[in-house]
């Protein structure tokens, strides 16, 4: 009896933990031991935070009276690696020290004149980027170079001034164009607070021509090779043109947000009257120049173009190659969908390109300023030939 007793008992002192068990986790109650274990893990308090050891440098930004945009920079850069974005004043000397091993051999760092740091200096200063206007009027001026065109060195400083940020590419764009000798720049919205920058050189009929290349930079890399030399050259080349009787009114077109999908170059063609687009003789869109040769999109880009473009190679000496590339598109094709004569020009052979856009390796590193002025000089020859086309008599533009 008495045993009978003390196993009751024992039962009946432990029944409340499996039904407690139970009915706090909700599930067979072997499992709390286990749950139990865990929870006793857990610290009571919390555990405080580990205070940094490594303390943040104190900078200041570089005395601009003594500044050597080669040497100083790249190691103030490489000592200071977590500078905020604004403080890397001077990023274009910085962009000559990268570039992966299967890449072409860069070219040496180059010097930069003293008017180009003081562009420099304009351009990335706090402020630039809420609408400043830089002071960049001093170091272009017309009639530098030959026949009133840019000179080299004023090319290789503009290719790799390459600002960082959208905004501050679309106000350079702008203001080279002013000093290219545009006495009208057109800011054309196409949405997202970005527009298309338009100079128009005026020729005695309306019938178009027009050079254009997009400014705008995806995320990754400095956007240098895509799309900074295109958009450089656009307004180098208005600058050969503008005081330079034409027959047909050339459009220089600097693009915004190509690498959204040809977004600037769709609201240029969808703002234009039917008469409008009628007029357009030829588009020629400048896109990823400069780095290994100068390259005619084969499969996109207008039979009749790409004709006009290697005769003028044979005619003029400048080199030119034809190629077929599969992936991507460019602003040519918004003008090919709406029936008007349009192709791309570019400068990096296959597989070069596809190592270099949309990637880190985008930089100055890479720029070529002879293919850049092989391009530049063929593509001015094939305006030339373009305009000496009798032109169809058209409604004013």
């Amino acid at each position: 009896m008495k045993k009978f007793i003390a196993f009751g008992l024992t039962a009946l002192l432990a029944l409340p933990v499996p039904l407690f068990a139970a009915g706090r986790y909700g599930r067979p109650s072997w499992v709390r031991p286990v749950q139990l274990k865990l929870r006793l893990k857990v610290p009571k308090t919390p555990v405080k935070s580990v205070p940094s050891i490594v303390a943040t440098p104190k900078v200041s930004l570089p005395d601009w009276n003594r500044f050597d945009p080669v040497s100083q920079v790249v190691e103030q850069m490489e000592l200071f690696p977590d500078w905020p974005k604004a403080q890397k004043e001077t990023r274009v000397s910085a962009q000559m020290a990268s570039g992966p091993e299967r890449l072409p051999e860069p070219d040496p760092p180059q010097e930069f004149s003293p008017d180009f740091i003081r562009l420099s200096q304009g351009l990335f200063y706090p402020g630039m980027a809420l609408g400043g206007v830089p002071a960049v009027a001093s170091s272009r001026g017309r009639g530098v170079g030959t026949e009133g065109v840019a000179g080299d060195k004023e090319q290789q400083d503009e290719v790799a001034l390459s600002p960082l940020t959208n905004e501050e590419r679309e106000n350079v764009i702008a203001s080279l164009f002013i000093q290219a000798g545009a006495s009208d720049v057109i800011r054309q919205p196409i949405g997202e607070g970005r527009n298309n920058v338009i100079a128009v050189k005026k020729g005695r009929t309306d019938k178009v021509i027009i050079v254009g290349g997009h400014y705008d930079k995806v995320h990754r890399g400095h956007g240098t090779i895509d799309n900074w030399t295109g958009a450089t050259m656009t307004a180098n080349l208005y600058q050969a043109f503008n005081d330079v009787e034409t027959e047909h009114t050339l459009v220089f077109i600097a693009f915004g947000r190509e690498e959204e999908g040809l977004v600037g170059s769709q609201r240029y063609v969808e703002s234009l009257s039917p008469q409008q687009r009628k007029n357009i003789a030829a588009m020629i869109n400048l896109d990823t120049l400069g780095v290994d040769g100068t390259y005619s999109w084969k499969n996109n880009s207008t039979r009749s173009l790409l004709d006009i473009f290697m005769a003028q190679s044979k005619k003029t000496g400048l080199g030119l190659e034809e190629i077929v590339l599969w992936g991507g598109d460019s602003d040519s094709s918004s003008f090919k969908r709406i029936g008007r004569p349009a192709m791309t020009l570019f400068g990096a052979s296959e597989p070069v390109i596809w190592e270099i856009i949309h990637s880190d390796n985008d930089t100055v590193a890479y720029f070529s300023l002879q293919h850049y002025k092989n391009s530049y000089l063929l593509t001015r020859a094939v305006v030339e030939a373009l305009d000496r086309q009798p032109p169809a008599q058209s409604l004013n533009y």
